[in-house]
């Protein structure tokens, strides 16, 4: 089965002159349940992939659960991203998300997901999850406790 949902934050993709990039979401309040459940849905295996549209920047992003180990990995196909997840990545989402709903607001501003290509893109890059409530800055370490990171 396939999912669709749409979110009201933007979704971009952006390079940097050092050939990096990023892929950006960002999750405002009011995408937090769908978002979160449409996550949820694919890593209990409910369903196969999930797109997800921006309703802001038009841009989609299919995602589906990686079957090749730990890593998570990206490919363009038509001005289309595809997006496969390892279940650790999906684990940690799922979890910023979640304390992002019990708080109003996420642990951090933040979250990179380091995502391998085929170099379509150029040298590897990341999916940033951004929050567009969350809380104060604090440093590295103390947002992997609070993720429960080690």
């Amino acid at each position: 089965m396939k999912r669709y949902t749409s979110i009201t934050g933007e979704m971009l993709l952006k390079s940097y002159e050092s050939k990096s990039w990023e892929l950006i979401i960002e999750i405002n309040p009011e995408d937090i349940v769908s978002f979160y459940m449409e996550l949820q849905l694919l890593k209990s295996e409910l369903c196969e992939t999930v797109t997800i549209k921006s309703s802001s920047t038009f841009c989609d992003v299919n995602i589906s659960m990686s079957d090749v180990g730990n890593d998570s990995i990206i490919k363009v196909i038509d001005k289309s991203y595809k997006v496969r997840l390892s279940n650790n990545s999906v684990d940690v989402i799922l979890a910023f998300i979640l304390k992002y709903y019990k708080d109003f607001c996420a642990p951090v501003s933040h979250l990179h997901i380091e995502l391998s290509d085929n170099k379509i893109l150029g040298v590897d890059g990341s999916l940033t999850i951004i929050a567009s409530n969350s809380a104060e800055p604090i440093s590295g370490d103390d947002a992997k406790k609070l993720l429960g990171i080690d």
